[in-house]
């Protein structure tokens, strides 16, 4: 019981990081979104390493693919994380066809980019059906380290 009270109050303590993107409909609903390794108030991730999670989420359209993206903002650009797998449907724990109002859980992984010296930046990630229009997108504020 002690454990899953900790486990929810890290949850919810964390939770803070992680912002709807804005000015962004999405065709789904956001349960959790998890990065592996975040602590109480930031997420520090080191160059080179592999970042993991999940997401739980409800469609509310159907789709025949799910395309997952993962990027950084650096200056004003977005740049996709290195080795991010897109295929929404191919060994993340979803089998698509995506049917309406059925709870998924998509994993990911990705490295993290090289960086010279420490950065601060924001990372999107989303998901989109067959028609490009997002299920899940969300912003979580990261650190990257040599």
């Amino acid at each position: 019981m002690l454990a899953l009270l900790i486990s929810a109050c890290l949850f919810l303590h964390c939770s803070s990081l992680i912002k709807k993107c804005p000015n962004t409909v999405t065709h789904g609903t956001l349960i959790l979104f998890k990065i592996d390794g975040c602590k109480m108030n930031k997420c520090v991730f080191h160059s080179g390493h592999h970042m993991t999670g999940s997401v739980r989420f409800i469609p509310h359209t159907k789709s025949d693919k799910l395309l997952a993206t993962m990027s950084a903002k650096i200056g004003q650009h977005h740049f996709i994380m290195p080795d991010f797998k897109g295929n929404g449907c191919r060994a993340s724990g979803v089998n698509c066809t995506i049917v309406p109002n059925e709870p998924y859980v998509y994993r990911f992984s990705a490295i993290i980019p090289y960086v010279v010296m420490a950065t601060k930046t924001m990372i999107r990630f989303t998901l989109s059906n067959d028609n490009n229009a997002y299920l899940v997108c969300v912003e979580v504020p990261v650190e990257f380290r040599p």
